[in-house]
């Protein structure tokens, strides 16, 4: 939603050639612009170490994902996004432009074209690959932690005797990393233990693929602009929308505002559980 209000400024801008909201918003919108972006990233990263946690070290999780921390990271995420947003405001500029003809356009205008460049590196390197590659490592450990923890417990339940094993590889608890199971179990009681662990192994699954769908799209969403940016910085690219960069940088400005939007289809098609509080949540209103 709060992007949603500051996506029709950039519109009027790219339709009307010109600047029409004045000064305090050429600023304040684009601000707005880049929290939302740095939230995001920094919401999925942070999202992605929690999943990371929760599965593979579940006991220590619970002491240390509470709600009260829950809320305090949220406010430390959105207050973190302000900070690091600052730096738009030197770069910003509503500048008057036409000699016979008077108008305005909101563009970046360093006064060195080497602050264009350590902004536009900072914004692509440090607030997006480095999270992006963070969250990459944090899902292909969880993913392969719990493809090998679903074939410890099918060699389990399939091999006569007591066998030791760890429920997942670097698993840590308070209490012995290591499980006995006896085939002096009936036959059906290892089918309905094995059943149960598969089907938790599933649900974890369900949340991750969501979660990595998630990533996807912001970085589909993302990308495109932000490398512009930065070609525009280095003058690879013209700064001005003229030929075909017109069209292109629109299709870039509306795919970066489609990234809020389909966060909620993604989240609606593949969780039950946020269907089911979205359902509440509108019984309630």
């Amino acid at each position: 939603l709060f992007f949603f209000l500051i996506c029709f400024s950039q519109c009027i801008a790219f339709f009307s050639f010109t600047w029409a909201l004045g000064y305090f918003l050429c600023k304040s919108v684009h601000y707005c612009q880049i929290v939302a972006m740095v939230c995001s990233v920094m919401t999925l990263t942070v999202m992605s170490i929690e999943r990371n946690i929760a599965i593979l070290s579940p006991l220590r999780s619970k002491r240390i994902c509470t709600r009260r921390r829950a809320r305090v990271v949220v406010l430390l995420l959105w207050l973190g996004s302000i900070i690091l947003a600052l730096p738009i405001f030197l770069g910003q500029t509503h500048k008057e432009v036409g000699k016979v003809f008077k108008a305005y356009w909101c563009i970046k205008d360093w006064d060195r074209p080497i602050y264009g460049i350590l902004f536009e590196s900072y914004m692509l390197l440090l607030l997006f690959m480095v999270p992006v590659c963070v969250m990459i490592v944090s899902y292909t450990t969880i993913c392969l932690a719990l493809s090998r923890g679903t074939k410890f417990w099918r060699q389990a339940t399939s091999t006569r005797g007591t066998m030791s094993y760890p429920a997942y590889p670097n698993h840590t608890s308070r209490c012995s990393s290591t499980k006995s199971i006896s085939s002096k179990g009936t036959p059906v009681d290892n089918m309905i233990h094995n059943s149960h662990r598969e089907r938790m192994d599933k649900e974890k699954m369900k949340v991750i693929r969501m979660l990595i769908v998630v990533v996807v799209l912001f970085v589909v969403c993302w990308g495109p602009i932000l490398i512009n940016n930065l070609l525009v910085a280095f003058d690879v690219l013209d700064k001005l929308h003229v030929g075909p960069l017109k069209p292109l940088r629109m299709a870039m400005s509306l795919l970066s505002y489609l990234n809020s939007s389909l966060n909620p289809l993604v989240y609606g098609f593949m969780s039950r559980h946020f269907r089911r509080g979205f359902r509440d949540a509108i019984r309630v209103c």
